[in-house]
């Protein structure tokens, strides 16, 4: 239910090696804390603890509720990286640089390994797939298009990552303005949202 955007992981992640102070590391905490909330039954021992001992978590109508914590820390950490990119001084650049080169072979890495290879993911099974089977639908054909899905949507997501690298690391070596690099960063993350979650 929640998609932020390749772009914003991506941004996200570099925020973590090149955001200075101890905010970031609150902002990582909330981040993993809400994902591994969101998990519910699939990590029973720290959902019991939450609603054993957290006054009103037990009202949320469902646990990946919680995930909204990390709809706004993924996105706070990634403008925070910008910011910090945009800001820098000459003798920074090239640990900037080396930064966001970083950030991009293990987003954009971890993405086109997927897109090349999406059955490291898993088998693609379903919970439902004896059901379909057994009303006539062809599961081989559905596990193929799951598949199918994993390999295009990762494929996406590193052509907005590379994108996204490539404008920064232009800015990074003073050959687009600052405002140029925002409004089209811009322009893609809403690119990169929209048909998502529309």
């Amino acid at each position: 239910p929640t998609y932020v955007g390749s772009i914003v992981v991506f941004l996200f992640v570099l925020g973590l090696f090149i955001v200075k102070g101890r905010f970031k590391y609150w902002i990582l905490s909330a981040t993993v804390l809400s994902i591994l909330l969101a998990w519910g039954k699939n990590f029973m021992f720290l959902t019991d603890l939450f609603l054993d001992y957290f006054p009103a978590y037990n009202k949320f109508r469902a646990v990946s509720m919680i995930l909204v914590v990390a709809e706004f820390t993924i996105p706070l950490l990634a403008i925070m990286a910008l910011d910090t990119a945009l800001k820098f001084k000459k003798d920074s650049k090239l640990i900037i640089e080396n930064k966001l080169k970083y950030s991009y072979y293990i987003v954009g890495g971890f993405c086109l390994v997927l897109a090349l290879l999406p059955s490291l993911a898993g088998d693609f099974s379903g919970m439902q797939d004896q059901t379909l089977q057994a009303n006539g639908f062809p599961i081989d054909a559905i596990v193929e298009d799951r598949k199918s899905l994993l390999s295009s949507d990762a494929f996406r997501s590193f052509v907005f990552i590379t994108i996204s690298f490539i404008l920064i690391l232009v800015f990074l070596r003073g050959k687009l303005k600052s405002n140029l690099l925002i409004t089209i960063l811009t322009l893609l993350i809403l690119f990169d949202l929209w048909p998502i979650n529309k």
